[in-house]
């Protein structure tokens, strides 16, 4: 059985898992340690729920065919089975990846499990999910292309999904991979002199001035994953972000270990 008080929902970016600017492109070093940290934080005794972005495969053919604005002619309608098609791709690669290491990781594919509404997620059917814990499997989901109540289908973020997913579970904690350090005072892919902001609290978040992601993202970017981190830690679930790029910080951050990275505290600091 699984222990749901060391349960950790981890969102692995698209921009760490995936050369985002070469579509089609894994970034295989970045992945292949991913799954070696996970191994050792699995054998410590945690619980995992893991989450992927689209990066390379997913978000250049949603941007080519509009996919985000759901059915509009027999051509958006490719466009939505070719970005299905591309997700699956990558969660395939992921999820043989990680089993090649001993993880035991069941994929679970988002848009088989919940439905939307305006891009919103309108229902989650958890059961699958749930019965995979109760197994001791590991749940690999990902942002995905799901049917939608009023567009037809629609585009549902990977960071939708682990707000969702907190919401469900109550982890003690949930992790944000990305291809930067963690959350800073200024986007630091533009100002040199940008400070990593390593302890914050939601006030503080709420005063962090972020500029958009590098690259194509078609979900909201940066601004919209901050908004769903807000969420959850409003729900009382501390929430960290690192860079999947550096080696060991994933395993710091499902630890609890020093390490450079962010961690946003449900309550204000107190000195």
């Amino acid at each position: 059985m699984s222990r749901r008080d060391m349960l950790a929902v981890i969102k692995l970016g698209g921009s760490a898992i995936t050369i985002k600017d070469e579509i089609f492109t894994p970034n295989t070093r970045v992945i292949e340690n991913i799954a070696e940290q996970l191994l050792e934080t699995w054998r410590d005794g945690w619980t995992l729920i893991l989450v992927h972005g689209g990066g390379s495969y997913g978000h250049p053919i949603a941007k080519k065919y509009r996919v985000m604005e759901g059915y509009k002619s027999p051509r958006s309608m490719l466009g939505y089975l070719e970005t299905r098609m591309a997700m699956l791709k990558l969660n395939e690669l992921l999820a043989r990846t990680f089993v090649s290491k001993g993880l035991p990781v069941v994929p679970l594919h988002t848009a088989c499990i919940s439905v939307a509404e305006s891009g919103l997620i309108l229902n989650f059917y958890y059961t699958s999910i749930e019965t995979a814990l109760r197994n001791n499997f590991i749940p690999l989901l990902e942002g995905d292309v799901v049917l939608d109540a009023e567009r037809g289908f629609s585009i549902v973020s990977g960071d939708q999904v682990v707000y969702w997913l907190a919401r469900k579970f109550k982890p003690k904690k949930v992790i944000f991979g990305i291809d930067v350090k963690g959350i800073y005072n200024r986007d630091p892919k533009k100002h040199k002199d940008a400070v990593l902001l390593k302890r914050i609290s939601i006030e503080e978040l709420r005063r962090v001035s972020l500029g958009k992601a590098y690259g194509i993202d078609v979900t909201g970017g940066i601004q919209s994953k901050m908004e769903y981190i807000i969420k959850i830690v409003e729900g009382g679930i501390p929430v960290y972000v690192g860079s999947l790029l550096d080696p060991r910080v994933l395993v710091q951050m499902v630890r609890g270990e020093e390490g450079q990275y962010t961690i946003i505290w449900p309550a204000p600091r107190r000195e």
